[in-house]
């Protein structure tokens, strides 16, 4: 039967899960309150159990009830906050009739059965209005958003197999002629699985468009990497200098004396899992296992990525340079940038890392496309391209290098505005890169998991693999002083 016509049942079926959910969970509530505050007997804790289940199977149908009618809803220009069921055939003054040949509104399905069944239904109530088919056809393909497939399983859920929308989707008919009639399709169609088209097959391309990724910066642009076996490691560093003084022939010489303290660094675990059907690993081409293994390893670099670039110490995560960068360390772009304010901050980070005495030997700009690219483009009152030829000719900025990544956001809100973004300069030979576990990948078939439901699955049961991708490592400045920072950076190009 086809969907519109089981939009009353569908609505009927929705309230009335509605309602018993809503009973259920009332007496779910009480049950709980009364746990929390008193012993429950053994048959009321196994209510619980009960009526937990009961109240999963119920969003379960809910979740079902709801996707079939938005679809049909969708498919046939309903709104679905306004639908409402309607068994006595109401707002049917115009006889019931929709905007969609072979059609009617949900409040006059009654209607629509009873002129079927005296036969009064005539192909004429669609070949009349060719321009509807073409609504309904639209319709259709904005559904399935422009996949021809969908918009034909769609159709056929939604109107029924023989409904001339869905004929003409299906080749069986072709659409609207300038007379304004249906004309009927005949002879082997490529466009139709039963008059040809299954005997076409589809070409395949084995080889998979991979998901557009953010660049990685810090780990290979000069942080020092150091082994960390045991999973933690004691640095020591001097904290404060001697200190001399001149002085007369027989004046007596001041006491001073150096201080030293010490970094800690703690591995951090970063992880990834993800299981996989066995029957997807047995039929996959290109092979899923490679997939799933290679899209791991590369979430795990971009993830510890933006903990080394911004992380904050919080959740068992390691911290960033923005995290180590001093307060004394920090310039505050003007909101209204020029050239000019954009040429005193820049080269004000490159002072700021000079003054504190930090080694001028690896400093890096790391900062978002968007401003790299303004400063590729701003151009100085006589027309010319102020940083373009440094930056494309020797990837350099004021004479460092520079990086980019779009882990950088471009939406902190920083004042009164909302697209301020950040630049960071770094002299990388002071940053600590400690690895207890570089990258660990393990496969099981055995193991038990939890899904984003709460719920343990066990792959063995479920005939299922899981790969899992563990990371552990700290990361630590020498120096906080060897970072600066430019906050509330509104640079743009023009257009962007």
């Amino acid at each position: 039967m086809p969907l519109i016509e089981r939009l009353p049942e569908l609505r009927r079926a929705r309230a009335a899960l509605v309602t018993e959910r809503q009973k259920l969970r009332e007496e779910y509530i009480k049950l709980v309150e009364r746990e929390g505050a008193e012993p429950l007997e053994p048959d009321e804790k196994s209510r619980i159990d009960t009526l937990t289940d009961g109240l999963k199977a119920h969003d379960d149908q809910l979740r079902d009830h709801e996707t079939r009618i938005a679809r049909a809803e969708t498919a046939l220009g309903f709104e679905a906050d306004k639908a409402k069921d309607t068994e006595d055939g109401g707002g049917a003054a115009d006889g019931g009739r929709s905007d969609f040949p072979g059609v009617v509104r949900h409040g006059a399905l009654q209607n629509r059965h009873q002129r079927q069944a005296e036969g009064r239904v005539r192909r004429e109530d669609h070949e009349s209005a060719p321009s509807l088919v073409i609504g309904a056809l639209c319709r259709m393909m904005a559904a399935a958003n422009g996949s021809i497939s969908d918009a034909r399983a769609i159709a056929t859920e939604v109107f029924g197999e023989r409904n001339p929308v869905t004929e003409v989707l299906y080749g069986r008919r072709s659409g609207p002629g300038p007379e304004g009639v249906i004309r009927t399709a005949s002879g082997m169609l490529a466009g139709v699985g039963s008059a040809g088209g299954f005997i076409v097959p589809p070409d395949y391309v084995a080889q998979l468009i991979e998901i557009l990724r953010p660049m990685t910066v810090v780990r290979g642009s000069g942080v020092r990497t150091i082994e960390m076996p045991r999973g933690t490691m004691q640095m020591p560093r001097q904290t404060q200098a001697a200190t001399a003084s001149y002085g007369g022939e027989v004046t007596s010489i001041p006491i001073s004396n150096p201080q030293v303290g010490q970094l800690v660094a703690t591995y951090k675990k970063l992880t990834a899992l993800t299981p996989i059907s066995n029957d997807l690993l047995r039929y996959s081409d290109p092979s899923v296992d490679a997939l799933v293994r290679d899209d791991l390893a590369q979430i795990i670099a971009r993830r510890e990525d933006l903990a080394f670039i911004r992380g904050d110490g919080t959740l068992d995560s390691p911290k960033g340079f923005a995290s180590f960068c001093l307060a004394s360390q920090k310039i505050t772009s003007t909101p209204s940038f020029t050239l000019a304010t954009a040429a005193n901050e820049l080269g004000g980070a490159i002072n700021k890392i000079e003054s504190a005495n930090v080694p001028m030997s690896s400093l890096l700009w790391i900062m978002a496309p968007r401003v790299k690219n303004y400063l590729l483009n701003v151009q100085n009152s006589n027309g010319f391209y102020v940083y373009q030829e440094e930056m494309t000719r020797t990837k350099t900025l004021l004479g460092w290098p520079w990086a980019t990544t779009t882990q950088i956001p471009i939406n902190l809100t920083v004042g009164a505005n909302n697209d301020c973004s950040e630049i960071y300069i770094v002299a990388m030979n002071q940053g600590l890169l400690f690895d207890s576990m570089r990258l660990e990948l393990a496969v099981s078939r055995e193991a038990s998991y939890v899904d984003t439901g709460g719920n343990q699955v066990n792959t063995f049961q479920s005939d299922q693999m899981l790969i899992r991708c563990i990371a552990e490592h700290d990361f630590l400045m020498r120096h906080d002083e060897a970072v600066a920072m430019i906050t509330g950076c509104r640079y743009a190009p023009a257009i962007s």
